[in-house]
């Protein structure tokens, strides 16, 4: 009961109350794991690694077949900087159940620190050219281990009804993948990310996506905006609609006569024309019948001339907006105006990030848990 209740404070954020519950299933029942366990996870969620990972192995010694227990064990090591004592313990964690691709992703995680950890070692050490090579080597075997055990997961989760699990899970892979230049794969993963619309990783996959395609992949321009991977539909309606319009006007301009509205308008300058020209000739007596009409007839023609010149600047602009993607700069004799944007940054997965994960798989867990 005391345990049940914990679960549900927890889930509302009530730490507090739920240490309180927790403590009181303990002392109801000292042999039971769960609820050290579940202790440990809010002393790790408000910064306690050491008391948490006090619980986590206390845990462990109570119940050596606690995944639960050696997964919390890996993630405050992880925080503590101690990598390969964190890739023991979760792929201990990963043994014990490997039914969930939760235990994957932290594995992941946990590699690609200590991967990055000793490429910046290297880096600080100024090893020489074959050692350095050597460790690029080593960097990009790690990745493909990392690779593997995510595609592994990726088969898992399609069992898994949460989302957001095969969510983040499409989402490393699309990450790794890219620190590996497969540009392509990446994509796909990514793609399959975005499909499911999962509120933690959306955003963060489509930005991904569009720094591949922009920077890596490069389409022509007709490609960026029929078979762009990041809101393709828009970019096809908008292409569309920027075609229609460029032809309308085009249409136009070439033959005004098919249009009513355009004769009308010409017909109105022409008559304005006329009327002005009838109080001069009024005023001055001086121009007759036959110079009038000729007046009009250059008047009209001059009107045509001169509303030809907005339809030709629309036409000029939306084909400039058609071809941006492609054009670097717009360069003039006395200014330059840099279209495209610019280059990809290095990503890292930050810790940051991955307590972003964490958060939404613990948040899933701890309801997971709560209907057991």
């Amino acid at each position: 009961v005391w345990n049940g209740l914990g679960t549900a404070l927890a889930n509302l954020g009530e730490y507090e109350e739920a240490k309180k519950a927790f403590e009181e299933a303990i002392r109801l029942n000292r042999k039971d794991a769960s609820s050290y366990v579940r202790m440990g996870e809010i002393y790790f969620a408000n910064g306690g690694l050491d008391d948490a990972l006090n619980n986590a192995e206390h845990a462990f010694k109570i119940d050596g077949t606690n995944a639960e227990a050696c997964l919390l064990m890996g993630l405050i090591k992880i925080e503590k900087g101690v990598y390969d004592c964190a890739i023991e313990c979760i792929e201990k964690a990963n043994s014990l159940r490997l039914d969930d691709p939760r235990f994957f992703i932290w594995d992941a995680y946990a590699k690609y620190l200590k991967a990055e950890s000793s490429m910046c070692k290297g880096i600080e050490e100024k090893e020489n050219f074959v050692f350095e090579k050597k460790r690029k080597e080593k960097y990009r075997e790690e990745m493909f281990k990392i690779i593997r055990e995510l595609e592994r997961a990726k088969e898992l989760s399609k069992m898994d009804t949460r989302k957001d699990i095969r969510a983040w899970i499409l989402y490393l892979l699309g990450y790794f993948y890219y620190k590996c230049e497969d540009t392509f794969t990446a994509q796909e993963r990514l793609e399959e990310c975005v499909k499911l619309k999962s509120e933690t990783t959306e955003k963060k996959a489509r930005e991904l996506l569009s720094n591949i395609w922009n920077h890596k992949i490069n389409p022509t321009w007709w490609n960026w905006w029929l078979s762009s991977p990041v809101y393709g539909t828009r970019k096809k309606a908008l292409f569309a609609g920027i075609v229609a319009v460029i032809s309308f006007l085009s249409f136009i301009a070439l033959f005004p006569q098919s249009f009513s509205f355009v004769e009308e308008h010409l017909l109105e300058l022409t008559s304005e024309s006329g009327q002005t020209e009838k109080i001069t000739q009024t005023e001055e007596n001086t121009q007759t019948e036959e110079d009038t009409q000729t007046e009009r007839v250059i008047q009209t023609e001059r009107a045509a001339q001169v509303n030809l010149i907005p339809y030709g600047a629309i036409i000029g602009l939306l084909i400039l907006i058609i071809f941006s993607p492609k054009l670097e700069s717009i360069k003039t004799e006395e200014v330059e105006i840099k279209l495209r944007s610019p280059p990809p940054v290095e990503l890292f997965l930050s810790p940051s990030m991955m307590r972003e994960v964490a958060k939404g798989l613990k948040q899933r867990h701890w309801q997971r848990i709560s209907y057991v």
